[in-house]
């Protein structure tokens, strides 16, 4: 859960970055315009919590991921 976390934290300078400018400019367009810039964001970190749990799933799962010798 740590690693998982790790990652997604490590994201959200980035994800704040894109928020900011793309909200201000959503609101120039509208109340409907910020509505979908938020939910958008909002499903990226979603997304990108399941990916990295799925990962981290899969990972565990393997039997060679700790033994495996990079090719």
């Amino acid at each position: 859960r740590g690693k998982l976390w790790g990652v997604i934290d490590s994201t959200r300078p980035y994800l704040m970055a894109y928020l900011v400018p793309a909200a201000v400019f959503a609101v120039a367009g509208g109340w409907l315009a910020l509505v979908w810039v938020v939910f958008w964001w909002l499903a990226t970190w979603m997304m990108m919590y399941y990916m990295g749990a799925t990962g981290v799933r899969w990972t565990e799962r393997s039997p060679t991921w700790r033994t495996s010798s990079p090719s």
